[in-house]
């Protein structure tokens, strides 16, 4: 039996691209080459860097409107285009700082 890996969600953020939805439509994705991990907006497609700034509503980054948009290729490694980031493990997600109940 095979298991697909969950997707871990921003929990109580709203989305900054004004697509309306509320309690936070991110996921945490990360780049297969580099570790890199990032927010995209569920709705919009719109992908955010990094996911700690958003999280504070501070100095965030907006990466990609829509996700994927052109290929737009990792920040960190440029190896790796956007839209082929996996989805990030709650490992991945704690070892930014976050804590049970920051996502969910």
């Amino acid at each position: 039996m095979l298991f697909a890996q969950p997707y871990w969600n921003l929990s109580g953020v709203d989305c900054p691209c004004g697509c309306g939805a509320s309690l936070s439509p991110l996921t945490f994705l990360t780049c297969p080459s580099c570790s890199n991990v990032v927010l995209s907006c569920d709705d919009s497609q719109a992908v955010y860097a990094p996911p700690r700034e958003v999280a504070s509503s501070g100095d965030f980054v907006t990466l990609a409107e829509p996700f994927g948009s052109a290929d737009v290729l990792c920040p960190v490694c440029r190896s790796v285009a956007l839209s082929e980031y996996r989805p990030s493990t709650s490992e991945e997600v704690r070892a930014l700082g976050f804590e049970p109940g920051e996502y969910e």
